[in-house]
């Protein structure tokens, strides 16, 4: 469901993040002559949403325990919304909202920043943290802690209409910190 006006440009109404279709808008085009572009106007498609990647790494696994990530979560996500392109490109996100979750297998974390999981979101401003649940073994295979919850700081962030969020978290025993870079152009 797309429609166009000049006062607010490419307008989708009610857009359900899980329907899995990435609608695209591109901005108006201006002062094009035949002669500046050859008869060809380029398009520059913009993608709506904002995408968002966990990566985690285990700050104890050099110490002997084994870290196995079961949960990776971000909760009161606006999942439905409604775009417009016009005067700026921006999102009203409606009052549905539910949990996100990057990770639904188990995995092993090791020293090394590791992908967990990568989704397209509705542009916003989360107020909460990441939500981490564990299970630590020792070095001898030992149950030291089973689903063991890890929360990160809030996110400070808003995550804005084609930009690209990479949060990098490290676990340890008590805590989980983060850091985040920004694309500036999705992939």
């Amino acid at each position: 469901n797309m429609t166009f006006t000049k006062e607010r440009g490419v307008e989708f109404r009610d857009f359900d993040v899980t329907s899995g279709v990435i609608p695209m808008y591109t901005p108006p085009v201006t002062d094009c002559s035949k002669q500046q572009t050859n008869g060809c106007v380029a398009l520059p498609f913009i993608q709506t949403l904002a995408k968002v990647e966990i990566n985690v790494c285990s700050a104890i696994a050099h110490i002997g325990f084994h870290m196995y990530l079961k949960s990776v979560t971000i909760d009161d996500i606006a999942f439905k919304g409604s775009f417009q392109s016009l005067p700026q490109a921006s999102w009203k996100q409606l009052d549905e909202r539910k949990c996100v979750e990057f990770c639904d297998e188990k995995m092993e974390v090791g020293m090394s920043m590791q992908p967990v999981g990568v989704k397209m979101l509705l542009p916003q401003a989360p107020q909460g943290p990441v939500k981490l649940t564990v299970d630590i073994y020792d070095n001898e295979g030992n149950l030291y802690t089973d689903d063991y919850e890890l929360t990160t700081e809030p996110i400070k962030n808003t995550w804005n209409v084609g930009k690209y969020y990479v949060y990098n978290i490290v676990l340890s025993h008590n805590n989980a910190t983060f850091n985040t870079d920004i694309i500036e152009n999705l992939p």
